[in-house]
């Protein structure tokens, strides 16, 4: 199959409108160490661009619409940070971003109902 990959924003169009969106350096500051530390763990655990494994998520909700990928991907994030040894509001707060990221970068929609089935913080 030979797909176009197609993103609603851009990296730095995602930082932009968190900074619109909050007014405030800091939250845009949050949100490139989240994503930062999401490239890295995507890196670090798939040997991948999260580009790529974004893509892969991409390709296998497109097969099956009740893929959990996504949520597996989340929550072996979360365990990266706890390995790295992040307080758990820290780890909320990068999840959140992630997933938000996921979302607008990604085409990635996760809806609540599965964060609270599939995603453990703790």
């Amino acid at each position: 199959m030979n797909r176009k990959n197609i993103n609603l924003f851009s990296k730095k169009e995602s930082f932009d409108k968190i900074l619109r969106k909050n007014d405030s350096q800091g939250s845009m500051m949050i949100a490139f160490s989240a994503i930062h530390c999401f490239e890295k763990f995507s890196l670090e655990s798939n040997s991948k661009s999260l580009e790529k494994s974004m893509n892969e998520i991409q390709m296998n909700i497109e097969e099956n619409h009740n893929d959990v990928s996504t949520m597996i991907f989340l929550d072996k994030f979360s365990s990266f940070l706890q390995k790295k040894s992040k307080s758990s509001s820290t780890i909320n707060i990068h999840v959140s971003f992630s997933k938000k990221y996921l979302r607008q970068c990604g085409r990635i929609r996760i809806s609540s109902d599965d964060m609270q089935d599939h995603y453990n913080p703790n």
